[in-house]
This record gives structure tokens, sequence and C-alpha cells, in this order.
């Protein structure tokens, strides 16, 4: 996926981009559209680095 593809998902639920790192739900957006919002989106977030081997 290209960036900016969880911004695009977020926005495809009905969460607006906002400004810097969303880390809850941006003003004006109901918790329980964010949480659907994520759920759909979870995919596209950014996660923890995977493990190496040594």
């Amino acid at each position: 996926m290209g960036h900016g593809s969880l911004a695009y998902c977020l926005g495809q639920h009905g969460v607006p981009s906002a400004p810097g790192p969303m880390t809850g739900p941006p003003p004006g957006v109901d918790p329980a559209t964010w949480e659907a919002a994520m759920r759909e989106c979870s995919s596209l977030a950014p996660g923890p680095d995977a493990p190496t081997d040594p």
C-alpha cells in the first residue's frame, strides 16, 4: 500500500484526516465511528518492526 493508505481508509469510513499522528478520534468524530473505522483499516496501520533472527 502507498503512503497515506491508512488515512484514506479512515476517510472512507467517516474519519477525516487530522494534522499529525492520530492516537484517538479527531475533534468532532464520534468514538464509535473511530472504533469502527480503526477495525476496518487496522491492516493498514503501522505496527512494530518484525523480529529478526540473530
